[in-house]
């Protein structure tokens, strides 16, 4: 903990939107009665004040525990090393006081570890937002749509990844297809973690190291990495008001006022989708 806190005193804007900083103001359960809104509010709001959402997709233990207490970078590959696992059935036997042998079946968990897993040790990963599908040479690797269903779909995998491992380890069994499709049933509904940064800080400016890296495991577009730990209270709508930095936002405008616009619109229909009952949740 002591590590988040460093991370979010030197990470806190000068001036933010929302100038008091309550702790209580980031519990859990305001987190959770943000997914009520619409996504497109967040998404609106985003673009209108240059902030990037970084998806990272997990079981609902994990996002209780995210949501609680952050980012845990040490925990990274865990659940791919798991979610990996296959049981090797082998054969114990007990001598017993009468002479008898006692033959007992044993299974024990031989966890296969991809050089994902390997890659993604003492690392968290977020998905793209803006910058899904382009690469170091600022070219679109693959059509807009697709990046847009990859930033949406992408960490649903991960969830599913996540529910796999947790099945697992607690059934000490593999996984088999009915479990499967439970997974990712409970992988695609479960809510998807979204950190809030701005470019600068994603990529570093001003001579500050930027916080997260490209993930090598998603080629050069798709996916960031960092070894930092990420403070709870830059998660979703309230993390955007907490430390959205009043210069940074006037800037953003001033820079680009086409992703504003767009931004408004995309805020406008989000508004409207939380006014229906039920459709703020689904959308």
């Amino acid at each position: 903990m002591s590590c988040i806190s460093r991370d979010m005193s030197a990470r806190r804007p000068d001036s933010s939107i929302l100038t008091t900083q309550n702790p209580a103001s980031h519990s859990i359960g305001l987190n959770v009665l943000t997914q009520c809104v619409s996504s497109h509010v967040l998404s609106g709001l985003c673009k209108i004040a240059g902030y990037e959402i970084l998806r990272h997709g997990s079981s609902w233990a994990n996002y209780k525990s995210i949501l609680r207490s952050g980012a845990d970078p040490r925990r990274g590959g865990t659940t791919t090393d798991q979610s990996e696992g296959r049981y090797e059935i082998g054969t114990h036997y007990t001598t017993l006081a009468d002479g008898s042998v006692k033959i007992t079946e044993t299974k024990t968990l031989k966890t296969k570890i991809s050089p994902s897993a390997k890659g993604s040790r003492n690392h968290f990963y977020v998905f793209r937002d803006s910058f899904l599908g382009i690469g170091k040479n600022g070219k679109r690797t693959y059509p807009w749509i697709l990046s847009t269903i990859g930033k949406r779909f992408g960490p649903v995998i991960h969830s599913y990844n996540a529910y796999v491992a947790e099945y697992e380890k607690t059934s000490k069994e593999e996984a088999g297809t009915l479990k499967r499709i439970a997974a990712f049933a409970k992988g695609f509904f479960t809510p998807k973690i979204k950190f809030i940064y701005s470019l600068d800080e994603v990529n570093g400016d001003n001579g500050k190291n930027g916080l997260f890296e490209n993930d090598p495991e998603y080629g050069e577009e798709a996916a960031y990495r960092t070894s930092q730990p990420l403070p709870a209270d830059r998660i979703g709508l309230l993390g955007l008001l907490a430390h959205a930095n009043k210069k940074h936002v006037i800037e953003h405008v001033k820079a680009h006022p086409g992703r504003v616009i767009l931004g408004i619109i995309q805020l406008s229909c989000g508004i409207l989708f939380t006014a229906v009952p039920g459709l703020g949740v689904i959308t």
